[in-house]
């Protein structure tokens, strides 16, 4: 459920960035904030793992799209950048960390 919602909602936000619309991408960014803070919470609890060492690379994430995007978000200069970062996430997610909820793969 947890990493079910942050594939949609990072999905939406990358068509958004694609679409250069202004009011989807900041339509767009609520869900993937509470998408990662849940899903962050989840990994904490244990009830998501990842099958890599320690906690750096979803600490990175996390700071990234909690922190760092919502202030690059307000100039149309960066979106080129945020779309490849979020697409790089997304890649690493799916290449390296293989994440999983309560023991099931996920889609």
């Amino acid at each position: 459920m947890y990493i079910e919602q942050v594939h949609a909602s990072l999905e939406q936000m990358l068509a958004a960035l694609t679409s250069s619309d202004e009011g989807q991408i900041q339509a767009a960014y609520p869900p993937l904030n509470a998408a990662v803070a849940a899903a962050w919470q989840a990994y904490e609890a244990g009830t998501i793992q990842l099958h890599m060492r320690g906690k750096a690379i979803p600490r990175v994430m996390l700071s990234y799209i909690m922190q760092d995007m919502p202030g690059q978000l307000a100039d149309s200069a960066n979106w080129p950048k945020i779309r490849r970062e979020l697409k790089n996430m997304q890649n690493l997610m799916l290449t390296v960390g293989e994440p999983e909820e309560n023991g099931s793969p996920s889609a």
